[in-house]
């Protein structure tokens, strides 16, 4: 994974990480947690960006 690869650590701890979300926020989608995120941060105030 390009994201393990990146922070430097294994891609099993990308995917743990990554059900833990999916759980957390109640989905069984990756890609239906990240488009309600991306939703989420177009629609913040310029000022309450990360």
């Amino acid at each position: 994974m390009q994201i393990a690869d990146y922070c430097v650590i294994s891609d099993k701890t990308v995917k743990n990480h990554i059900v833990k979300i999916m759980n957390k926020v109640g989905s069984r989608s990756i890609r239906k947690v990240l488009s309600n995120l991306i939703l989420d941060l177009l629609t913040l105030p310029s000022s309450e960006t990360v």
